[in-house]
């Protein structure tokens, strides 16, 4: 169940994007034997056969979308391994909340320990020098070694490569194995303190990932029973413990509301919009809501003057809309007239920090952003959508 507490066009938005989500039957393994994974970097990612043909099963993107970049590579002397792998996911920007809902999708076949037991390959694209700790924590919650992850910085040709069909994607569907996959993530994990109502706060994010006037929101909650939780000074295995162990979980759009991947059926989800532009991340949250069946709730919650996307860096404000007062007043959430009101020094600090930026070098590195990205949407293809991206950085001097 949904209930949206925002204006009609957004209300009209949002219910256009979440009547498509679906379940999808249940994905599969495909084996390429002496399969080749390609890692060029910049130019793409991906399997081909013995005989150099793409293999459409290990496309980032699904149901027909366009944008995978397919790359050309020299054929001739391929280092070659003797080993059966599992073909999991590329590194991407070393982003826990995309990891946690696209790069981990195929990871549902570690259910299988005929699949534990492979080398586990990560395409290395972006050249880290490591990965970040997550990743090795929810493989090996799904059985699989350290010793067993291979992050790949060349391509490569294997005796045999596994490669299972992704078990959601984050625009249209999930599968039953795909929710299987967190169960038995949460299931391992273990832990002592159980809250029924946690809000997940950005409060002591970076500044960039802060949001203005969140503290004074977040303050109503905790007066309703509410745990305040900072995710990011938590260790994973924590923060899965506790979304497990929750009946309830509120806070701004976002990774951390992702959590919601490990919670138990019949739970709720409480997402507080914290920008005006229409796209938000909120379409992705229904589907993760309803793959999990949890009730979902959002709530416009931004007074910006300045409309910003779901992720910027122009500061972004929260309050008490009228919307979230008659979210508030549905739900028996207890509040004074003192408590709704926005202290002077949340306004006062968002209006300086849109100031500074509208007077500085930020503001129009930031304009330039917008309009390289919103741009480059009008080309097909990641592939030369990225080289545009690349191509406006250095005319517009932002290298």
């Amino acid at each position: 169940m949904s209930q949206i507490y925002a204006d009609k066009k957004y209300i009209k938005y949002l219910t256009s994007i979440t009547d498509k989500h679906y379940k999808e039957q249940e994905p599969v393994v495909e084996c390429v034997a002496n399969g080749i994974i390609a890692n060029e970097h910049i130019k793409g990612y991906g399997v081909f056969d013995k005989n150099f043909k793409f293999v459409k099963s290990s496309i980032q993107k699904h149901k027909g979308r366009k944008g995978q970049f397919v790359p050309q590579f020299n054929h001739d002397n391929l280092p070659y391994v003797d080993e059966d792998v599992v073909y999991l996911a590329h590194c991407g920007k070393n982003n826990f909340g995309h990891f946690l809902l696209e790069h981990i999708n195929r990871g549902w076949c570690f259910l299988d320990k005929k699949y534990q037991k492979m080398k586990v390959v990560i395409v290395n694209e972006i050249d880290c020098k490591k990965i970040n700790d997550y990743i090795y924590v929810l493989l090996g919650l799904l059985g699989v070694k350290k010793e067993n992850i291979i992050l790949l910085n060349e391509t490569t040709q294997f005796k045999n490569v596994y490669i299972p069909t992704p078990g959601f994607d984050l625009t249209a569907f999930y599968t039953q194995k795909y929710v299987d996959m967190y169960d038995k993530i949460a299931d391992a994990v273990t832990g002592t303190d159980v809250y029924e109502k946690i809000y997940l706060s950005k409060c002591k994010m970076p500044v960039l990932g802060q949001v203005h006037g969140e503290a004074h929101i977040q303050s109503i909650f905790e007066k309703n029973g509410y745990k305040i939780i900072y995710p990011e000074t938590l260790p994973l295995t924590e923060q899965i413990w506790l979304a497990r162990n929750a009946k309830v979980l509120a806070g701004c759009g976002g990774t951390a509301l992702h959590l919601a991947l490990f919670m138990k059926p019949g739970g709720k989800v409480i997402h507080i919009k914290r920008n005006r532009v229409l796209k938000d991340n909120a379409d992705t949250q229904h589907l993760i809501n309803m793959a999990k069946k949890l009730d979902s709730v959002f709530i416009a919650g931004s007074i910006e003057t300045v409309k910003t996307p779901h992720f910027s860096h122009m500061p972004q404000i929260i309050s008490v809309t009228k919307y979230m007062k008659q979210f508030f007043d549905d739900n028996d959430i207890k509040y004074s007239q003192e408590d709704i009101k926005l202290p002077d020094d949340v306004l006062d600090a968002y209006v300086k920090e849109l100031g500074s930026m509208n007077s500085g070098k930020s503001f129009m590195k930031s304009v330039k952003k917008s309009f390289i990205h919103y741009t480059s949407c009008f080309l097909p293809g990641r592939m030369m959508r990225k080289k545009y991206r690349h191509f406006m950085q250095r005319i517009l001097k932002m290298d």
